[in-house]
C-alpha cells in the first residue's frame, strides 16, 4: 500500500482527469491491482524457476458497483456536513436547528416552539443551510485537482 501511495504522489502533478477515461477511484483501483498481480507474480515464480501457469496474466478493471458509489457519495456528503456544521461563523441555534430537525428527523414545529422561531423561520435555517451544504460541495468539486472540465 506505501508503495502504492508513493508511486501516486509521483504520478499526481501530471495526471490530468479526463472525464471519458473514467473515475478517478477507477484509475488507482487499477493502479492497486496491478500492483498485486506483480507482486504475486514476482513471488510466484518456483524454485526450479517454472512460472506456475495458474498465476493471473491481466488485471482487469475493478468493478465498482451501486454499493460502492453509495458508499463514495455518503463519504463526500459526510465530509462537507462535518465542514459545514463545525463552522463555527454560523449559529450555534442555526446549526442545532438544521442538525435537528434534518438529520434527527424532529417535528418543525416542535422546533419552533422550543427555539422560540416562527415555523417558517425553522424552514428557512433548513433551506439556507441546505444551499451552504451546496455551495461547500461546489467548492470541493472545484477545488478537486480532478475537475477539469
Amino acid at each position: 500500500m506505501e508503495e502504492a501511495l508513493s508511486r501516486l504522489v509521483e504520478k499526481l502533478p501530471d495526471f490530468r482527469y479526463d472525464k471519458e477515461k473514467g473515475r478517478f477511484r477507477d484509475y488507482l483501483g487499477r493502479i492497486l491491482k496491478n500492483m498485486t498481480v506483480s507482486a504475486i507474480r514476482k513471488n510466484a515464480v518456483r524454485t526450479d524457476g517454472v512460472r506456475n501457469a495458474a498465476l493471473p496474466t491481466e488485471a482487469a478493471a475493478p468493478d465498482y458497483g451501486e454499493a460502492d458509489e453509495a458508499v463514495w457519495r455518503e463519504t463526500i456528503y459526510a465530509t462537507i456536513l462535518n465542514r459545514v456544521l463545525a463552522d463555527n461563523a454560523i449559529a450555534k441555534r442555526t446549526r442545532d436547528v438544521f442538525t435537528r430537525l434534518v438529520l434527527k428527523h424532529e417535528d418543525a414545529a416542535v422546533l419552533a416552539v422550543e427555539y422560540k422561531l416562527d415555523l417558517n423561520a425553522v424552514y428557512q435555517i433548513k433551506n439556507r443551510m441546505t444551499a451552504r451544504l451546496r455551495i461547500e460541495l461546489e467548492r470541493m468539486l472545484a477545488a478537486s485537482p480532478f475537475n477539469h472540465e
